[in-house]
């Protein structure tokens, strides 16, 4: 009986997995669905860089600058991806513009792209924003940008890095839960848990 009642996650990785994505993909609420389906640990590294930083993503690029919140998370990046048991880790919309981190997810970790419509993801951004006004910098000083339209250039200049990902996974019209489930076929989760995912 001894460690009965210890956790541990009914599944292992052998390299982390990445969940990577525009503004308003979801990453941290299928990261979690993951997660809770799992019991495998998740990191959410926005949170990190917060926690680092003793303020909000949002207060530290109109205070520091966005080359403070790109510094912390190459840092906290580099701490998740070496974090055992390999764990999830949702990333940042622009957690992967700094080459080493692009290149260490490439070779460490599996990663899947969250990818949506241009226009679902305004709809998302704007959704987020009324309910936390400062949930992106990049909105806190222009939110009429939060248009199809307007996210288009920023999407198009990002999405080589995340098309780049292991798996891509289409999420219009998908709960996050069915998201969970479809990246744990794609990566063989739901056979580790007895096929009872699906």
């Amino acid at each position: 009986m001894f460690g009965y009642y210890g956790h541990q996650p009914p599944v292992l990785l052998e390299r982390p997995l990445c969940l990577v994505g525009f503004l308003g993909a979801g990453s941290v609420a299928v990261g979690s669905a993951l997660g809770a389906l799992t019991g495998l640990p998740w990191i959410d590294l926005d949170r990190r860089v917060e926690h680092a930083a003793g303020r909000t993503v949002s207060q530290l690029v109109l205070e520091r600058g966005d080359r403070a919140r790109q510094q912390l998370e190459g840092v906290a990046l580099r701490r998740a991806l070496d974090a055992r048991p390999p764990g999830i880790i949702s990333l940042g919309a622009g957690a992967l513009r700094l080459p080493g981190s692009a290149a260490a997810v490439a070779s460490e970790a599996t990663s899947v792209y969250l990818r949506w419509p241009v226009e679902e993801l305004a709809r998302n951004i704007r959704r987020e924003l009324d309910q936390q006004p400062g949930r992106y910098p990049e909105f806190m000083v222009r939110r009429s940008v939060v248009t199809a339209a307007g996210l288009s250039p920023l999407l198009a200049a990002r999405e080589p890095t995340y098309a780049a990902a292991t798996h891509t996974v289409d999420c219009l019209e998908k709960a996050p839960t069915t998201i969970a489930r479809e990246i744990m076929a794609l990566v063989g989760l739901d056979a580790d848990l007895g096929g009872t995912t699906g």
